[in-house]
């Protein structure tokens, strides 16, 4: 086994002595020399993208943040389709279509919420072109026309609308702009995928816009031998964009967009599971029984299959729909050395979602929620500066309101306990319908300073306040039986006749107000135009909020939640070498977290814990070019991430816990060749890599709960023709590897549940530029 503490020691020390050894010569090659004055081979170095990390453009290397960024013929050239398949090429991020709902969750340095109740925001920030997207059921956007993406890890909130104490996510989508040019792409695959995206733009200096579309279908992954396979999809996309110049100091874009998709979650394989007395869980390999059998859940049933087969027998197909629209006007006025930017933004959300939650062919625990939600948004800062001062000031208001619906139905083992006819599993049920509401008013005043003390030494200022009123709105716990006592079991719903609803909770308000203060203070150190050394201290938070209690077991005092604050420090280092054709990124932090928010899932119920927790950990990337047609890229992220006071079987009284989906290890590698075949045709060749480490996905680090850690591996070619066209081929997951994206632990019905991750998929593509 790994003593994590001692290996993450010699990570940390090996890679700094690495840089400090690798950019020794970058001193003398390049002390003197602006980039502007590169050579054109120097101009052709990996990782030279612009980024507005900083509210203005920048080299990524210039900017003294942990930060990937990537364009998007990068994105294409790695197949990366949607926001879930970003955690394939950022260190230190991890990303999930969570199922239980239909929210995506993103988790950065493993700090990351995976209540997949729809009201709940997340720790880390996702923006589609400076619009915040409050919603998680709106975050697994497809990535299309997209001019590029950025990825910040650690928190963030002196420069952005929205605070966050984990991350944030940066869509820049392509704006219009003089001239005509369109795009099309189109692709199929392995399980009936049929894929097209395309954009065309038209416009002048004077006004401008631009269209863009995208769709996939694609029949699901996980055999179903009862109805449709689970995990299908049907997704589209569009953007609309009309940009207006009507002078040289003012520009105006106004973006409408929307998303769509129906089918249905992958769901899971259901395994049983027993808990003798008071051990911890054990894995499927080695339970004894329960009820019916040797290795049986209930009923007597077992899944035959392996995991590896994807294969379950539902007697519900279950459904996914969600609808998501967004309108933006953005206004940038320039006022002198300044710029003046107000974003103004209206979303909406509606989803609906069921689940046949335990995987078997019997209606033994179904769950589903429905959503509608929708948000006002207005972001207005000031940037600007002089030669050794840069400057962000700004204001954001928030306004999120959404009402939500559980259900929850619960079958014959509760009527067992009850009395009831074990034989008689579809008559003998309770279903829980939860009603509520969920409203959110944040005001903040943000800012952040740069002073350049000399020409190599920068010092970084930055705070922000913020006031959040969150309320619960009229929550109501409906309880429908079938057999007399079995709603009493749910947090003393009171009995009435058969069959009937009956009001066990609500409704209830509950309306809370928080202030608090973020900040950052930074020394950035740049001794030659290939070389940034940073040094930061900051202090993040994240608003309070409500636990949506499944089926009503908690006390109104256990819904709130308190905010989250976090100390965070963090040391970074941005190099290039051999006339920046070699790229060598490190940063290393360490946070301490008060209240931290987790997610705690127990048979039927979830809650939103405060917990204290410590962290630190650290990323290097490195990405060079050899030869001219040979590139290569290795990315590490190791976390030593635990959360205090978590109550296990182990502990009546509180132990140490690591938190949900955050492995301690996780590798990225790849290598490309570019081949030019003659004056007219060139080929790309990459392969890609990455190991994810074991990982827990719920804060009680039961074995039942563990997910192995796995290697995946993919690769691309591509042909493309000076004309414009290119034809394509993909292969995910080369070697078909099984590997687990999530788990749930609902013992008290004698199972447990796994998520996997999608089987290798060929796919071609063909699209032309004109």
């Amino acid at each position: 086994m790994i003593n994590s503490t001692k290996w993450g020691a010699r990570f940390l020390t090996t890679t700094a002595m690495g840089v400090c050894l690798a950019t020794t010569p970058a001193l003398a090659q390049n002390a003197n020399r602006a980039p502007a004055e590169q050579t054109d081979g120097e101009a052709a170095s990996v990782g030279e993208i612009i980024v507005t990390a900083n509210r203005r453009e920048e080299r990524a290397q210039d900017v003294g943040i942990s930060i990937s960024a990537f364009s998007g013929d990068m994105l294409q050239s790695k197949n990366i389709r949607t926001a879930e398949d970003l955690a394939k090429t950022v260190p230190g991020l991890n990303s999930t279509a969570s199922s239980g709902s239909s929210v995506s969750t993103v988790v950065i340095r493993g700090v990351g919420v995976s209540d997949f109740n729809d009201h709940q925001e997340q720790p880390n920030a996702t923006y589609q072109d400076g619009v915040y997207i409050p919603f998680s059921t709106a975050v697994g956007i497809p990535v299309f026309d997209i001019e590029r993406v950025e990825v910040l890890r650690g928190p963030q909130g002196t420069l952005f609308g929205r605070n966050a104490t984990g991350g944030l996510i940066q869509y820049v989508a392509n704006k219009p702009r003089a001239g005509t040019s369109a795009e099309i792409e189109v692709g199929a695959g392995e399980r009936s995928l049929w894929r097209g995206q395309g954009s065309l733009n038209l416009g002048n200096d004077t006004i401008a816009a631009r269209a863009s579309l995208y769709y996939q279908t694609q029949d699901g992954y996980v055999k179903n031998l009862s109805g449709r396979n689970r995990g299908d999809k049907d997704v589209f996309a569009w953007r609309g964009q009309i940009k207006f110049t009507p002078d040289a100091l003012t520009t105006i874009n106004l973006r409408a967009e929307g998303y769509r998709q129906r089918g249905t979650n992958p769901g899971y394989i259901a395994y049983p599971a027993y808990y003798p007395g008071a051990e911890a869980a054990y894995l499927p390999e080695t339970i004894d029984f329960w009820g019916t059998g040797p290795g049986k859940d209930l009923y007597g049933y077992r899944n035959p299959y392996k995991p590896s087969a994807q294969t379950v027998d539902l007697n519900n197909e279950g459904l996914l729909n969600k609808d998501s629209r967004t309108y933006a006007l953005t206004i940038e006025r320039k006022l002198g050395k300044a710029t003046l930017t107000s974003i103004t933004s209206y979303g909406k959300v509606n989803n609906a979602y069921v689940e046949d939650t335990d995987s078997t062919p019997f209606r033994q625990f179904e769950a589903g929620n429905v959503t509608s939600a929708h948000d006002f948004q207005q972001d207005l800062h000031i940037s600007g500066g002089s030669d050794r001062l840069r400057y962000t000031v700004g204001g954001f208001y928030l306004d999120i309101k959404g009402n939500y619906g559980l259900y929850n139905l619960f079958d014959s083992y509760l009527a067992v306990a009850f009395g009831g006819a074990f034989s008689a599993p579809e008559q003998d049920h309770v279903i829980i319908n939860n009603d509520y509401g969920v409203s959110t008013k944040s005001k903040a005043v943000y800012g952040q300073f740069e002073y350049d003390l000399s020409d190599k030494v920068t010092f970084i200022v930055g705070g922000r306040y913020t006031w959040d009123n969150v309320k619960l709105n009229s929550l109501t716990v409906n309880c429908l039986q079938t057999i007399d006592g079995l709603c009493d079991f749910f947090g003393g719903i009171p009995t009435t006749t058969l069959n009937t609803f009956v009001t066990g909770l609500g409704p209830v308000t509950i309306n809370r107000s928080y202030s608090d203060w973020s900040g950052k203070a930074q020394i950035n150190f740049k001794p030659s135009d290939d070389l940034l050394l940073y040094a930061s201290a900051s202090r993040g938070t994240k608003a309070a909020g409500y636990t949506a209690p499944l089926t009503g077991l908690y006390p109104i005092v256990d819904l709130p939640y308190r905010p989250e604050r976090l100390n965070a420090f963090e040391i970074g280092e941005k190099a290039q070498i051999l006339d920046r054709r070699l790229t060598i990124n490190s940063s290393f932090y360490y946070y301490d977290y008060s209240d931290f928010q987790t997610f705690l899932f127990q048979n039927t119920s979830t809650k939103v814990l405060n917990r204290d927790a410590q962290a630190y950990g650290g990323e290097l990337e490195v990405s060079g070019r050899f030869d001219g047609e040979w590139t290569a890229n290795f990315g590490a992220a190791y976390s030593h991430f635990l959360v205090n006071d978590i109550i296990t079987v182990r502990a009546p009284t509180g132990e140490k816990q690591r938190p949900i989906n955050q492995p301690e290890w996780q590798l990225l590698w790849g290598l490309s060749k570019s081949v030019q075949l003659n004056d007219k045709l060139s080929v790309d060749l990459s392969y890609n890599g990455r190991y994810v480490g074991n990982a827990f996905y719920n804060i009680v680090n039961d074995p039942i709960v563990k997910a192995p850690g796995y290697v995946v591996h993919d690769a691309t070619i591509r042909l493309e023709s000076d004309k414009g066209w290119w034809v394509a081929g993909y292969i995910n997951n080369i070697f078909d590897k099984t590997y687990q994206v999530g788990a749930f632990d609902v013992s008290f019905f004698s199972w447990s549940l796994r998520q996997f991750g999608e089987p290798r998929t060929v796919s071609v593509a063909a699209g032309i530029k004109f």
